[in-house]
């Protein structure tokens, strides 16, 4: 609030007429209670939430879209790949990521499934729903292979809300448990030189 905004609200009358002054009316008025309105604090440099770039985001999708596709029709991985680098629709940064997220996720394929079937055990991975399997393996690859590029909370948190919009129901939560097991294992494992 402005000075100029808090003199107009001292000078407003109360609502039985006497002004908000309490030596006006012989200290007998109650003064009106202001309310505060709290700012809004913006986070310090490495306390704030490390938002996704629209960029990653949308690579993201499309690399889950290819993987989806590779998955349920079989469809060579290089055919694809090709695909999306010829998409003229698609700006060349977002092909460049969404290609090395689905190459990644192809190439270390039996890496992050036996990731995933150690923990979700009640659920054997190729009868997980399609979209749930391949985000899920997209961000497994992006946390065992990118680890220190992109941080983990953007990428559990992507994984959650693409879940959400793509999967069933309970898409969100199911991921949202796997990939909780699955960092805190990694936390537990250092990362290579490679990922330092």
């Amino acid at each position: 609030m402005t000075d100029e905004h808090n003199d107009d609200i001292a000078s407003e009358p109360l609502a039985s007429g006497t002004p908000n002054d309490p030596d006006a009316a012989g200290g007998d008025a109650q003064p009106r209670k202001r309310r505060r309105r709290k700012k809004k604090r913006r986070p310090m440099a490495g306390q704030g939430t490390v938002a996704p770039t629209p960029t990653r985001h949308q690579a993201r999708i499309l690399a889950l879209q290819a993987l989806y596709e590779y998955d349920l029709t079989g469809h060579d991985s290089d055919q694809i790949a090709d695909r999306m680098h010829e998409d003229e629709d698609v700006p060349p940064n977002v092909r460049a990521y969404a290609s090395t997220l689905f190459t990644g996720s192809i190439s270390n394929l039996d890496t992050i499934d036996s990731l995933i079937g150690a923990a979700a055990t009640a659920f054997p991975v190729p009868q997980l729903p399609a979209v749930d399997r391949n985000v899920l393996r997209i961000a497994i690859y992006e946390l065992t292979e990118q680890r220190g590029n992109v941080p983990e909370r953007v990428v559990v948190n992507e994984a959650i809300e693409i879940a959400k919009n793509f999967g069933a129901e309970n898409s969100g939560r199911f991921v949202h448990g796997v990939l909780g097991t699955i960092t805190r294992r990694l936390a537990e494992t250092p990362p290579t030189a490679e990922q330092a």
